[in-house]
């Protein structure tokens, strides 16, 4: 996941400066793009600071925080920070570290979403008397390992939803929380772990009952 700023001023520029590139082993999750075209298709933050102009009302997800005098308004694909240049730059890793946080949210409800609705329909397959031919063993089996890989994944959030990385300055670091606490982030997650942990052991009784019944 790439992050882009704008040009510090009023208002945003089309072109964009990679800020902090958060690896992933996932290569999904690891690209870079150079000098967008369109801003609003970028995959990434469009950072604009020294300006008192609020986001549009639209603006999906709004939030606002302030810290040291300072006013955050985050929305996803967009933030700005009302401060001087030099103000504003210590709060700049703080943004982006929380945008990161809630792009991982949307891809897990993303994620959780679409499983638990094919969930129930492969438990009932595997759940009949006879042995059902249309139940994919290999499919059950990938979608474990992927279940697998998400674990992983969410191992990873779950801390950095309690602590703020310690490179930040501390008003940076109160503003992460700020932010955290805004959306809740810390209970979301614990959720949707329980809900990771009951599509496993779905999952895993499917696969066990197909197994024994192709025994």
């Amino acid at each position: 996941l790439v992050l882009f700023r704008s040009s510090y001023g009023s208002h945003p520029t089309l072109g964009g400066t990679e800020l902090r590139h958060f690896k992933h082993p996932e290569s999904e999750y690891a690209f870079e793009i150079p000098e967008p075209e369109n801003i609003a298709a970028l995959d990434g933050l469009a950072l604009t600071i020294g300006h008192d102009e609020a986001l549009p009302k639209a603006a999906n997800e709004l939030i606002s925080v302030m810290q040291s005098g300072v006013s955050i308004q985050w929305s996803k694909s967009a933030a700005s920070i009302a401060a001087s240049a030099e103000k504003a730059e210590q709060f700049i890793p703080a943004v982006l570290d929380f945008d990161h946080l809630q792009r991982e949210k949307s891809r897990f409800e993303d994620f959780l979403s679409r499983h638990e609705s094919s969930a129930l329909q492969d438990v009932k397959r595997t759940y009949a008397v006879e042995r059902n031919r249309s139940v994919d063993r290999r499919r059950l089996i990938e979608v474990m390992e992927e279940l697998s890989r998400q674990r992983l994944r969410m191992a990873r959030c779950l801390p950095l939803a309690e602590l703020a990385q310690p490179d930040l300055t501390q008003p940076a670091q109160r503003l992460y929380h700020q932010l955290c606490d805004k959306v809740e982030i810390k209970a979301w997650l614990t959720v949707a772990s329980d809900r990771l942990e009951a599509l496993e052991d779905l999952y895993e009784g499917a696969i066990d009952r197909n197994n024994d019944r192709e025994a």
